[in-house]
């Protein structure tokens, strides 16, 4: 509940989401984009009942007094925050995209690129499953022309992955055509798991499989799929296990591995 005196939420209230009320006149910092010096109670509450509404509702459209009724605020108080309805659902989606390279980033890296393509896949795949309502809001409902800086960086780190394969030698195709190929698809991917409500994990797995080839150059697929399927998995197994080669040895293997 919300107290008539101060505006803010009972001590009670449970926390749904990030960057929720913590203590009457404080907002967590976490969650508003700017200072926390900066960010009155009300912001933080409308910015609050915005994300649980369209992560409680996938697809739907989002009732702006639904979101003020949730906040304990009227709507010119919405207005006078976020300007629009549009400028709410911005606000929500940055979350989404926090949310989304916090994600991305606690996948570990084996240096290999074929290894750490398909952990960052798997992990896109994961989280758009665990949040459909945030991914259909941040690549599902979209306005042409509209690329913030939350949309670009999930675009930038695969890049940047893709050029330092390109600096090795893997890619036949330039970093920026690379990584382009990578977003695509899986995007398009995870967009259909989240319709049908599950993971085709073969199917996952084949898409990676071809987007990875297309970028790479492989085509022996085809020609010998246990030979490719056997590489693959010692790849991922050399990622995880220590073995007795020297440096130079392993990232040898690795690449003779790659090509398969």
């Amino acid at each position: 509940m919300v107290s008539q005196d101060t505006g803010v939420p009972d001590a009670g209230r449970p926390v749904h989401t990030i960057g929720s009320i913590g203590s009457p006149g404080r907002v967590a910092a976490s969650v508003v984009s700017v200072p926390q010096s900066q960010s009155p109670p009300a912001r933080g509450r409308i910015l609050d009942a915005a994300v649980t509404y369209v992560s409680e509702h996938p697809g739907e459209d989002m009732p702006l007094r639904a979101v003020c009724s949730a906040a304990g605020v009227q709507l010119p108080t919405l207005y006078h925050y976020f300007g629009s309805k549009r400028g709410l659902l911005d606000e929500v989606e940055k979350i989404g995209f926090q949310r989304f390279m916090a994600a991305k980033r606690q996948v570990q890296t084996s240096g290999n690129f074929l290894t750490d393509m398909q952990r960052g896949w798997d992990r896109h795949i994961e989280f758009a499953m665990e949040n459909p309502g945030l991914y259909l809001l941040m690549y599902g409902q979209l306005q042409p022309g509209s690329i913030n800086a939350g949309r670009r960086e999930p675009e930038e780190y695969t890049l940047g992955q893709c050029r330092k394969a390109g600096q090795e030698g893997i890619l036949v195709v330039s970093p920026e055509l690379a990584a382009a190929h990578i977003m695509c698809t899986c995007i398009g991917a995870a967009l259909r798991f989240i319709v049908y409500g599950e993971v085709d994990a073969v199917l996952s797995r084949e898409i990676l499989d071809a987007t990875l080839d297309t970028v790479t150059g492989s085509d022996h697929r085809a020609e010998s799929p246990r030979v490719t399927t056997a590489a693959r998995e010692l790849l991922l197994a050399l990622a995880e296990e220590d073995v007795d080669l020297a440096g130079p040895e392993l990232n040898l293997l690795q690449h003779w591995l790659q090509r398969m």
